[in-house]
């Protein structure tokens, strides 16, 4: 068993937003300590880039990095409002994710109407098509 340090994004600091911490674990190896840490609470689950870093470590960093983590208020709240209240500094580290731009929206909608009436049309013909073939029939 070894020391690591796993960097994460954590949440419930606002929608889109994330901070990063560094939580000391004791693993195997790298991928069981990335593993312990997703699946802690506040870490951004559903996000394939939530594990930052993962790195051995002394027993003094590992204990350090412990001791660090017991002193701050972020791992110690239990609601929005202590948060808001003993995490005063929280917002000079709060990063926000990178959304979609309104280009890629346009061109995305721009796209989806050019489908529907290039569909519309191979419809049409279609029924063109059939129209003239029941007239053309001799019976």
């Amino acid at each position: 068993m070894e020391h690591y340090l796993v960097k994460a994004q954590f949440g419930h600091v606002g929608r889109n937003n994330y901070i990063i911490k560094t939580i000391p674990v004791y693993a195997e190896d790298g991928k069981e300590a990335a593993y312990k840490v997703r699946w802690m609470g506040r870490v951004k689950h559903n996000r394939k880039d939530a594990i930052i870093e993962v790195r051995k470590c002394t027993l003094e960093e590992y204990l350090e990095q412990k001791e660090i983590n017991a002193n701050d208020p972020y791992f110690s709240v239990h609601s929005k409002q202590e948060q808001e209240a003993l995490c005063e500094d929280i917002a000079d580290q709060i990063i926000s994710y990178e959304l979609p731009s309104k280009v890629n929206k346009l061109e995305r909608v721009n796209k989806v109407k050019y489908k529907m009436k290039k569909n519309k049309l191979i419809h049409n013909e279609a029924l063109y098509t059939m129209r003239n073939y029941e007239a053309s029939m001799a019976y």
